[in-house]
Parts: structure tokens; C-alpha cells; sequence
């Protein structure tokens, strides 16, 4: 995208590795970016902060995965892939495993 492009920017959490908007949870959106913008922010300087509280499933606590899903969107356009308003040279979306699964130990 060229610079001065106004986007938005997403961050849903889910248990799936591919971002699926129908099985994701929303956890931030900032809709006042804009392309190439490296002093906005709060403090002017670029960054931004939230907090979030993502509930603790059954299938987290049995070390289960949780992925985020971020993904950013030229401002107004459609995220959800499966819709056909759908277009992808407006939308980059990137998925990261946040959870690591951890094999227990057992002390003999």
C-alpha cells in the first residue's frame, strides 16, 4: 500500500492456527492508522498499548494452542475472507501460535 494509506488493525485470539472469523474472538481494533505514519500514537511515537482478558477454556488448560490472528485492512474493507465483498489486495492478515505446548513432566 502507498504511503498515506488510512488502514485498520485487528488482533482476534482463537484455538485454530488459520483465522476463521466465525470461530475468533476480537480482542483489538484501531481504526485511525495510516500507512507510512511512524509518530502517531498516544505519545507520538508510534506505539500503541491494550490490555485484554482471554478467557481460560477447558482445551487451554489441557495445554491447548491459542493463536493471534492480526490483521490489517485498508480502512472500510471487508476482513472476513469468506464474504464476497471479499478483496485480497485490501486485506494482510498474519497468524502466530502464542501458546507453546509443554510436555509434562512426571517425576518416577
Amino acid at each position: 500500500w502507498p504511503s498515506g494509506t488510512p488502514f485498520e488493525l485487528y488482533i482476534f485470539t482463537s484455538t485454530l492456527g488459520e483465522f476463521v472469523m466465525a470461530n475468533s474472538t476480537m480482542v483489538y481494533h484501531v481504526g485511525d492508522l495510516t500507512m507510512g505514519e511512524w509518530y502517531d500514537g498516544p505519545n507520538k511515537d508510534g506505539k500503541r498499548s491494550f490490555l485484554a482478558r482471554l478467557p481460560a477454556t477447558p482445551e487451554l488448560q489441557n495445554n491447548g494452542s491459542l493463536f493471534l490472528h492480526i490483521v490489517a485492512a485498508k480502512q472500510g474493507a471487508e476482513i472476513n475472507p469468506l464474504s464476497p465483498d471479499y478483496n485480497k489486495y485490501d486485506v494482510v492478515a498474519l497468524s502466530k501460535m502464542w501458546t507453546r505446548y509443554k510436555k509434562r513432566k512426571i517425576k518416577a
